[in-house]
């Protein structure tokens, strides 16, 4: 492991910001963030100091001493986050019945049996998407509030006035993407499998 990689390491562990080691060593937090991305190293006065904040010996705070653990800590933290992704599944059941929900609140000319249709579809889908939760109390909380959301939605799509037009579209279809991002978010945000 390079001395930049261990010493990040040892920072991020002890959790100290850059800022704070800039100041106990008096020097610039950009020295320091030098040393974390390699484009320079601290003197040997430095190096001694380092050794003594973070409690290790100079050995392994230039990355000569290589121990299992540390480097499994170190691929932890050094890795990139993984790239999460909303299973597709989760985003269409949410968009077709809150679609139906807008439709049939704003779009009063078009057969009120094609939003009917949707939001029907759409309950299916929520119900399975749902599924992917493993623990069934989390389920029963997430479909309550899919329920909350929709009556809330159906409700505003009936007391606003259709006169409002682009307006009472705005008020249902705002709040109806806002939870489904906190939804998605909070309950379905899974690791992308093709990494």
């Amino acid at each position: 492991m390079s001395f930049a990689d261990q010493f990040k390491l040892l920072r991020k562990e002890k959790g100290i910001s850059q800022e704070a080691l800039a100041e106990s060593l008096h020097i610039s937090r950009q020295a320091v963030s030098k040393w974390e991305t390699g484009l320079s190293q601290p003197d040997t006065e430095n190096l001694v100091k380092l050794a003594e904040i973070f409690n290790v010996s100079l050995d392994e705070l230039v990355g000569t001493v290589k121990t299992v653990e540390k480097m499994a800590v170190a691929e932890k933290l050094l890795t990139p986050l993984v790239n999460p992704y909303i299973s597709k599944l989760v985003l269409v059941s949410y968009i077709v019945s809150f679609g139906a929900v807008l439709g049939f609140s704003c779009y009063k000319d078009m057969p009120p049996l094609i939003w009917i249709a949707g939001g029907l579809v759409g309950g299916i889908l929520l119900v399975i998407k749902n599924r992917k939760i493993a623990d069934s109390s989390k389920t029963r909380i997430v479909q309550l509030l899919d329920i909350t959301a929709m009556l809330i939605l159906i409700l505003l799509g009936t007391l606003l006035p259709d006169y409002m037009g682009l307006v009472k579209q705005l008020l249902i279809a705002i709040p109806a993407g806002i939870y489904t991002a906190v939804i998605c978010w909070k309950w379905f945000l899974i690791e992308n499998p093709n990494q």
